[in-house]
């Protein structure tokens, strides 16, 4: 009876540890995504600020094309990446002027984060 007694505690023991550990484990996991997720955001930011600035550099208007190579140009090696592998799109127009991920979406409009224009208070 002692030994029955002594084992289920053991066995308890066990798993509690187990259920801590898997609820340790989930919890970094959402950290991580979220982690990610915010990274992907400030890389966003960093590009409209970017696609701002060469507008104004170049007198490109609402309605022009936004040249990835000259953005990609001014950014160099600092040209950011996703850090779960997705791939930055440009905005079609100058106009629209917020990139999106291929793998996040469009996270300045889902945090409202306002487009360049705007927070400069030109829009």
């Amino acid at each position: 009876m002692k030994n029955s007694i002594k084992q289920r505690k053991v066995f308890m023991t066990v798993v509690a540890i187990m259920i801590a550990i898997t609820g340790t484990i989930v919890c970094w996991q959402k950290t991580m995504a979220r982690s990610k997720e915010v990274t992907c955001c400030n890389n966003l930011t960093l590009i409209q600020s970017c696609i701002f600035s060469a507008s104004m550099d170049q007198g490109w208007t609402s309605t022009n094309h936004v040249n990835e190579g000259y953005i990609r140009q001014i950014l160099g090696s600092h040209y950011p990446k996703c850090p779960t592998g997705g791939i930055y799109i440009m905005p079609p127009t100058v106009a629209d002027e917020r990139p999106f991920c291929s793998v996040h979406g469009n996270l300045l409009k889902k945090y409202n984060i306002p487009d360049e224009l705007t927070r400069r208070g030109i829009k």
